[in-house]
C-alpha cells in the first residue's frame, strides 16, 4: 500500500514527500505504523547558492487507517 510512495489513503498529497522507510512498532503494547519520509524539492528562486546544512525532523501523528495509527518522521 504505502511502499508505491503515495501517502493519499493518509490525506497527504504532496508530490515533494518521498518515502525512505516504512516499520511496525510497538510501543507500550500499543502497534504503530512508522513512516519515515523526506521533503525533496528544488530551490529555484534564491540568486545564491543554497547552503545544506542538515535537516530538522518533525514527528507527527497521522489519520488512522482501518484501526490502525500511522506516525510520520518527515526529514
Amino acid at each position: 500500500m504505502l511502499m508505491d510512495n503515495t501517502l493519499e489513503p493518509l490525506g497527504i498529497t504532496d508530490s515533494n514527500i518521498k518515502i525512505t522507510r516504512f516499520s511496525a512498532e510497538s510501543v507500550n503494547g500499543e502497534k504503530r505504523n512508522v513512516i519515515e519520509a523526506r521533503l525533496t524539492y528544488n530551490v529555484d528562486r534564491c540568486p545564491e547558492k543554497v547552503v545544506r546544512n542538515g535537516s530538522k525532523i518533525l514527528h507527527t501523528r497521522l489519520t488512522e487507517l482501518h484501526q490502525e495509527r500511522f506516525e510520520m518522521k518527515l526529514y
